[in-house]
């Protein structure tokens, strides 16, 4: 394939914030008297959008006060403690600056908060690297909804078979299907080969440190490495 841009997810995909959602999650819980599960059950919500993260830990219907209020509390918390809890994946920083250095566009698609995007690619050096960012409340759909996705490859203004899409959830495999982008699966999250298998990833690869080596070698390389 011709590539002219990589797209990230961010959690589990670029970096490893879970310190922080754990924080602001447990901080949130604590606040609206729901129990607090364990930090095992919180990292597997990273990746959903805040009230999809609520709703799977707390075994009730939760009206939509009560949800607003948990997704006030969890941001009130964040703003002191994810970016200190939040660190690139080692290797993540060189492909990065590799893919730049190839003119390469590079953009980012989360359910995260945009500004918490750009605070950490700032600080570790990095933001000069992305063309976009697509954040939660920028578009009116979280993913697997492809709007963000759609919107992020309009900015870049490439088309998109050459444009990959890279995640670590099934919610990005799925954004990516519903986008028709072609999908990269990294294995830094909680989602394993073999349920990324189903969508038919151009690679499935440990981590975004491998990417200048897949997507570099081309499209039938990847795929073998699936």
């Amino acid at each position: 394939m011709h590539l002219s841009a990589v797209i990230y997810d961010f959690d589990y995909t670029l970096v490893d914030s879970s310190v922080g959602v754990v924080k602001s999650i447990s901080y949130a819980l604590t606040r609206g008297g729901f129990p607090v599960p364990s930090p095992e059950q919180i990292k597997q919500t990273i990746g959903l959008s805040l009230p999809g993260a609520f709703d799977q830990l707390i075994d009730q219907e939760l009206t939509e006060e009560q949800i607003d209020a948990l997704v006030t509390n969890f941001i009130a918390r964040a703003d002191e403690v994810m970016a200190p809890g939040t660190k690139l994946f080692p290797g993540v920083k060189e492909a990065i600056l590799a893919f730049h250095e190839a003119g390469i566009h590079q953009g980012v698609v989360s359910n995260k908060l945009r500004r918490r995007i750009v605070e950490v690619l700032k600080r570790d050096g990095i933001d000069h690297c992305f063309s976009v960012i697509v954040g939660a409340g920028d578009v009116p759909a979280h993913k697997p909804d492809p709007t963000a996705l759609l919107k992020a490859v309009e900015c870049i203004g490439c088309s998109r078979d050459s444009v990959v899409y890279v995640g670590d959830h099934l919610v990005d495999a799925q954004a990516a299907t519903a986008a028709e982008l072609p999908f990269v699966a990294v294995l830094t999250g909680f989602t394993s080969r073999e349920q990324f298998q189903a969508y038919k990833p151009l690679a499935i690869i440990d981590s975004v440190a491998r990417l200048p080596e897949v997507l570099g070698s081309g499209a039938a390389e990847s795929r073998a490495l699936a």
